[in-house]
């Protein structure tokens, strides 16, 4: 997993729709899915729920966001603190 797919997930979490959040990475909602799923292969687990309401987070899926969210924040200060040395 690369550091950047957390923050669409991050995303993804807020929007809780795959079209709106596709939208605003300028992606098809198909090339988005594919992304989520290639991620979720990797993790071993869904991360998300789907539906034609949109995307809910499991509860494994509840508990890797904010781990990850948590990461994601960690390591963009980190970069801040090694650009503003």
């Amino acid at each position: 997993m690369q550091i950047e797919q957390i923050k669409t997930i991050e995303l993804l979490n807020h929007t809780k729709s795959i079209t709106k959040t596709a939208n605003y990475l300028y992606l098809s909602p198909a090339a988005l899915s594919k992304q989520i799923y290639t991620i979720e292969e990797e993790l071993g687990f869904e991360i998300f729920n789907r539906s034609n309401k949109g995307i809910t987070p499991t509860k494994k899926g509840e508990i890797f966001i904010k781990g990850a969210i948590s990461i994601y924040n960690q390591w963009s200060s980190l970069l801040n603190d090694i650009n503003n040395f």
